[in-house]
């Protein structure tokens, strides 16, 4: 033996190293040893079960272990190389570090005080307690808990001598090699979904669970090299990698929200050419030969593995290429008489098609407006910036009656401006309904879509509003550069609502996050928390703006207020679908019942039904026989006042109950479609049992509750 040293890696492991000569070779050993981090990332000295610790709240992975996966006699198993001695208790645990903490262990074998290899084992996941709704696929991060007789520790497992080769070019990628065999199937939230271990892109042991079908769509990826509409037909060019069975052609793939709503079409390539050891495909669609329903549709390249059809994802890192989705001129179809369809590049650098209904802001003229908007602001830039703007606007930038319009009645009513320096507006359509109530502060009002607007938002220090940053412009624009700026400014979220029901999609981090939440207590500051992953500081609890002037106006009035929530899978629907959805004709069946005209005509009541912004559109598929029922378009009147007026609400997941109750009113919830509701998105509170109100689920329950209060 020629030399044994102890070494200390950069986790600070120490480990020996030993050479020794054979023959006239030298073999060089590496023996791990003792993790110096292990005292540091010791969770708890308790001598409590890791059961009881692992339930606590909060908990997560602390420092990491050296691990790989190994293959023994076929069986996937993970052999630790780093190793604790007196071992009393040890779990395999998958983690998942965005809100949702453990979510499955399985007990480990020790032998001589000491775990050193295990197999691995599709687990049961504890999905009840979450809430959640049916995915494409969820991560996981592999983790171990350790009891010994000094205390716990929980660390991840990583694989830092990783040597696997990936191709990465930005979003074109070929991860294969990270990936391992599939594992057995469990079904998640009534999807079947397959178990798939893997080295994540930080060398972590981790495991995902994904549809079937999309078995290799995060493994590989295909590159875009044209997608484009001529006369009525999309040509879809793609340069694809062997993907070790056979291309069938693109997969136009519905971007559905609720399962049944599933829909794709699989067209075969026109033309397959080998070059390079890569094979260019051509895909010729004819838009006019398929119905492709509102509202998005995603590019997949389809394959033919084992007699299955696998799909994967296509991107391009060709700035050039994506950037002419953002031209004055953009190709488009016009499926229906009233709507339009057009490419446009996606977040992720992919391209995908949007079907939705024509408005002024596609014409050429608006685009160039924009284009105009734009030079003034590089022309003017550092002189906009000093002035530290700050724009409010609330939903759609087309009313000022919710938590925006009071701050900034508020700032302007107490000069807030005087102690800080900054220029806060109020951005609001010219012709919405509530414009007269900011002309008495219209040198701090700019109208939308203006070319002030335009150049404001560019300019603009911080945006505080009610809803998320894609509502401070055209709503689902068509390839707009000031549009993708705006999601890169900072908002404060005021809330148009407590996030207490239904499962928002407000994460961190994302286009739809915040940089500040406002929340209304203790309860929702820790579902924000635990759900969303905003942290500590990001989570002011404050309450709302517009409950300062909430007050019970109800004496005298004898007035119901219906107001049902939207539904999220019905987004931009035709008014056909709409019409013939289960949401509609159960309202229109309800309002239409006549034993609730003769409850509301015995007691001399009128029910007000105020219809959600997001169905504003659908008035006219609603009608009533009864006088005694008003149909309340979103805008036409202040909610605010119809929920201090109203004597009773009745709603189902909306957040509208939270501001009713703060008013110690009664609060009755309709729930025909909660099992629909709750696997579609998914609830923070337990629906059934932990409301402040009743609750029926048909329409004879709901008007015997009606009598009743």
């Amino acid at each position: 033996e020629l030399l044994c040293k102890d070494l200390y890696d950069g986790d600070d492991t120490k480990y020996k190293l030993t050479f020794k000569r054979k023959g006239d070779f030298f073999e060089i050993n590496r023996v791990w040893g003792h993790n110096s981090l292990f005292e540091k990332n010791m969770q708890t000295n308790a001598l409590a079960s890791i059961d009881e610790f692992l339930r606590q709240e909060g908990i997560s992975p602390k420092g990491n272990m050296h691990a790989e996966y190994v293959y023994v006699d076929e069986r996937l198993c993970i052999r630790l190389y780093q190793q604790m001695k007196d071992v009393l208790e040890a779990k395999f645990v998958l983690y998942h570090s965005q809100g949702m903490g453990v979510l499955a262990t399985q007990d480990l074998e020790i032998f001589n005080g000491v775990v050193s290899e295990f197999e691995v084992q599709t687990p049961d996941i504890d999905w009840d307690h979450k809430f959640l709704k049916p995915v494409n696929s969820v991560w996981f991060r592999i983790a171990i808990a350790i009891r010994t007789s000094e205390g716990i520790y929980f660390s991840s497992l990583m694989q830092y001598d990783l040597d696997a080769v990936i191709e990465q070019n930005g979003n074109i990628h070929d991860s294969r090699k990270l990936y391992l065999k599939p594992l057995d199937s469990k079904v998640i939230c009534e999807i079947d979904m397959t178990a798939v271990p893997y080295y994540a892109g930080n060398k972590s042991l981790s495991m995902k669970f994904v549809r079937p079908e999309q078995l290799y769509r995060s493994q590989f990826t295909n590159e875009l090299l044209d997608v484009r509409i001529k006369k009525d037909v999309l040509i879809i060019k793609m340069k694809c990698r062997d993907c070790g069975g056979t291309y069938k052609g693109v997969l136009m793939e519905y971007r559905k929200v609720k399962e049944d709503d599933a829909e794709s079409y699989l067209v075969p390539y026109e033309s397959l050419k080998e070059e390079n050891g890569s094979f260019i495909m051509v895909t010729k669609i004819d838009m006019k030969a398929h119905y492709m329903r509102m509202l998005y549709w995603d590019i997949r390249c389809a394959f033919e593995l084992n007699g299955k059809i696998y799909t994967v994802s296509c991107h391009s890192n060709n700035q050039k290429f994506l950037r002419k989705y953002k031209n004055v001129f953009v190709d488009r179809t016009y499926p229906n008489e009233n709507s339009i369809m057009f490419p446009y590049a996606t977040d992720n650098q992919s391209v995908a098609l949007m079907h939705r209904e024509e408005c002024p802001q596609d014409h050429w003229n608006f685009r160039l407006k924009e284009k105009i908007a734009q030079f003034i602001f590089k022309r003017m830039r550092k002189h906009l910036e000093r002035k530290n703007i700050y724009l409010i606007f609330e939903k759609y930038c087309t009313m000022a009656q919710d938590n925006g319009y009071y701050f900034f009645k508020y700032c302007m009513e107490t000069d807030v401006e005087k102690d800080f320096d900054g220029k806060i507006y109020y951005v609001l359509d010219r012709k919405a309904a509530d414009w007269e109530k900011i002309v008495p502060y219209k040198s701090h009002v700019i109208k939308y879509l203006s070319l002030k607007h335009m150049i404001y938002l560019q300019a603009c220090k911080l945006m505080i509003s009610t809803d998320t940053k894609g509502h401070a412009y055209v709503w689902r624009s068509m390839g707009s550069d000031i549009k993708v700026l705006s999601y890169k400014k900072n908002l404060v979220f005021l809330q148009h609502g407590v996030t207490a029901f239904k499962r928002g999609h407000f994460e961190r981090g994302t286009n739809v996050g915040c940089e500040s939440f406002i929340t209304t207590s203790q309860f929702e500051h820790d579902i924000i928390r635990n759900y969303l992953g905003y942290l500590e500081h990001e989570i002011p609890i404050t309450g709302f703006a517009r409950w300062d002037v909430l007050h019970d106006k109800s004496e005298g009035h004898r007035e119901i207020l219906m107001m049902p929530t939207w539904r999220t899978w019905l987004d931009d629907a035709e008014n056909e679908v709409f019409a013939e959805s289960d949401y509609c004709k159960n309202y229109m069946a309800l309002l239409n019942n006549p034993r609730l005209d003769e409850i509301l005509n015995r007691y001399d009541v009128t029910l007000n039904f105020y219809l959600h912004p997001k169905f504003r559109k659908f008035i006219t598929e609603f009608s009533v026989v009864s006088d005694r029922i008003r149909l309340i378009p979103f805008g036409e009147e202040p909610l605010n006042e119809l929920m201090m007026e109203c004597n009773l609400l009745i709603t189902d997941f909306s957040s509208v109950a939270w501001d009713v109750y703060y008013m110690n009113k009664p609060v009755l919830f309709y729930h025909f479609d909660i099992e629909v509701e709750g696997k579609t998105l998914g609830f923070y509170m337990d629906m059934k049992n932990d409301i402040f109100g009743d609750r029926a689920e048909k329409p004879e329950e709901l008007m015997d509750l009606i009598i009743e209060y």
